[in-house]
């Protein structure tokens, strides 16, 4: 999780900085930021009680990696879209 962590953070930054202009970049940077500080702690009380209460470890992981992985690039294009209206 902290190498995940370690570039994600600098990833999104060079992304938004990319994207946005210098005057509208405050907003993108703060829901980034958001999402950074709280994914992990939701992402650990949500999913923990669910995978220990099933107990088939190998299936739900491949479940959740194959979600994320389709659904990574909508959501992707929704902030995007959305954030470009600012």
């Amino acid at each position: 999780m902290a190498m995940v962590a370690g570039i994600s953070l600098p990833l999104m930054s060079t992304v938004i900085t990319n994207i946005f202009p210098p005057e509208k970049i405050g907003v993108p940077m703060g829901m980034g930021g958001l999402v950074i500080g709280l994914a992990p702690r939701i992402g650990l009380l949500m999913g923990a009680g669910f995978y220990l209460e099933i107990k088939v470890f190998r299936n739900f992981t491949i479940w959740v990696i194959g979600a994320t992985l389709f659904l990574a690039p909508f959501v992707l294009l929704i902030i995007v879209t959305v954030l470009t209206h600012f």
